[in-house]
């Protein structure tokens, strides 16, 4: 199998080794990137930029990640327009992660493509499965959110601060708690007269 044969594997939802040498590289690579990324900070933010556009598989050039930013092997994640993550963002890409334009994470946010095996047996060799997982534009994701594999969510939604993300939240909604739910639809009601006083 080829490198990127492995990388489709792991991308498939079936059953793959965690362990193989082609990922264990990919990821001492990714660190290696993100430990620099992290350590420009307030430095060199025209280096910075170069640096995420070698290490995700595309990103625009007005991403931003506070200190510390960490992923699993950066190819799989996909950022939209100026996106925004607060502090401490860990984004593990066994699968594909994409992410919409005017998406902001607060602190500590975490998305996890990934799973162990279930059996023992199957875990202890290394056994992993990952499914994607997509986020829409104008999405906010409040501090210490979890999103977990397989997950979608929809545009305009709220996820508040430390709801763990266990299944697919739609458009245009505010939703929170372990596990996270709907509490309500976002209404016309939730505007503010913020937009008269920036024109």
């Amino acid at each position: 199998m080829t490198e990127q044969d492995y990388f489709n594997l792991s991308k498939s939802g079936k059953m793959y080794d965690d362990t193989n040498k082609v990922f264990l590289e990919a990821r001492g690579k990714a660190v290696k990137i993100t430990k620099e990324y992290n350590a420009l900070y307030g430095e060199d933010e025209e280096k910075r930029s170069r640096l995420l556009k070698d290490l995700l598989g595309s990103v625009d050039e007005d991403a931003f990640f506070e200190p510390d930013f960490r992923c699993e092997f950066g190819s799989n994640i996909h950022l939209g327009k100026k996106f925004y993550a607060n502090f401490d963002c860990i984004l593990l890409d066994g699968a594909d992660i994409y992410i919409g334009d005017h998406v902001l994470f607060g602190p500590r946010v975490g998305i996890f493509t990934t799973n162990h095996a279930i059996d023992p047996q199957e875990r202890a060799l290394g056994g992993c499965y990952s499914k994607s997982v997509s986020i829409g534009d104008n999405v906010w994701l409040g501090a210490n959110v979890v999103v977990n594999q397989g997950v979608e969510i929809g545009e305009n939604t709220i996820i508040g601060s430390g709801s763990v993300v266990t299944k697919s939240i739609p458009a245009n909604v505010i939703a929170v708690g372990n596990p996270c739910k709907v509490l309500r639809a976002i209404t016309e009601a939730d505007k503010t007269n913020y937009l008269q006083k920036m024109n």
